[in-house]
Order: C-alpha cells, then structure tokens, then sequence
C-alpha cells in the first residue's frame, strides 16, 4: 500500500488518463494513453464496468487482502468519478478499505461528499493528494479547496526538488494539522 498503509497487502488498480504533464519524469506515462499503453505492454488496456473491476478484484484479493488502491494516470478525472463510487460502494459493502491516490488538479468536492455520506464507511476512504510542488511546474493547477475537504485520515505527499520546501510550508499552514505531509 501507500502512504500510512505501506507494506499492507493491497490490490493496485491503476487507471489511466493524467490531466497533468509534469516537468520531472512521470513513473507510469504508458498511463496517460491506452494506446501507448497497449503498444508497450502488447495488450490492450482493459475497459471494464465497475462490476468487472469488483470481480477482479475481489479474485486477486482472495480471503487475505482488504485494502484496494486506486491510482492513475489520475483515477478521480471528473468523467471517472461516477464510476468511481459505484465500484467504491461495491468494496466498502465487500468489507475493503479505499485509497484514491490523486494530484490535488482535480476538485474532490464531489467524492468527498460522498465519502461524507457513508453511514459506516466514511473512514475506511482515504484520499492520498500527491501536491505538485513548484519543480513539476504543476503548482498553479493545484486546487487549494482540495485541502479543505482532506480528512485524519487522508494524506499529502509532496515531491520535493529544488526550492520546494516554501510549497510545502505554505501546504501545511493551509492545511489541518491532524493531517501528514509526506515528502
């Protein structure tokens, strides 16, 4: 896993699409197009409804795992969230937990609405905001707000170059305290 579940058996689901091209060496750009995805890996990139997804993962996960992270490209793409809280709502109800690893470029008011509104669950959904610093030239397309909706249990990881460490400092004075910043 990430973050505070680091070393925690998880099932990764990697989607693709990035509304971001930062300045350092992305570690997945085959996920920013099924194309380039298909052409490298020699398979096509799977499309698949949330039921699909629940079934795959649900068979990777046996009986041992119950923690799922979803990552991108940028999995919380406003054309991906619908999709995103049918298949979250699938997993919750099977008894995993959720991490949504997102860039912080993308407005989270809508999914962390319904993570609020989770009777049970509200807890067990982790947003995992990977803050682009000055160095990724990505810094102006962060949304600030995004900060406001991050919860305890939520996370910041910021990828620190060059004179970074002013964004981070100006990350932390805007955000609650209760909340890590991983650098």
């Amino acid at each position: 896993g990430e973050a505070y579940h680091a070393g925690r058996p998880t099932i990764f689901l990697r989607t693709y699409g990035c509304n971001l091209r930062c300045a350092y060496p992305c570690d997945t750009p085959e996920s920013w197009n099924p194309t380039i995805y298909s052409r490298l890996y020699g398979r096509p990139l799977l499309e698949l409804a949330p039921e699909e997804a629940f079934f795959e993962i649900t068979k990777l996960a046996g009986d041992f795992i119950r923690h799922v992270t979803i990552t991108g490209g940028e999995p919380l793409l406003p054309e991906n969230v619908s999709w995103m809280k049918v298949l979250g709502n699938m997993l919750l109800g099977a008894g995993y937990s959720i991490d949504f690893e997102t860039n912080g470029a993308v407005p989270l008011a809508d999914m962390a609405a319904w993570r609020a509104s989770l009777v049970d669950g509200a807890s067990l959904v982790h947003f995992i905001m990977d803050w682009k610093c000055s160095s990724s030239k990505m810094l102006d397309k962060m949304i600030p707000a995004n900060l406001d909706v991050l919860r305890s249990w939520d996370v910041v990881k910021c990828v620190v170059a060059d004179d970074d460490f002013e964004d981070v400092v100006n990350v932390r004075a805007r955000l609650n305290p209760y909340i890590p910043i991983y650098i």
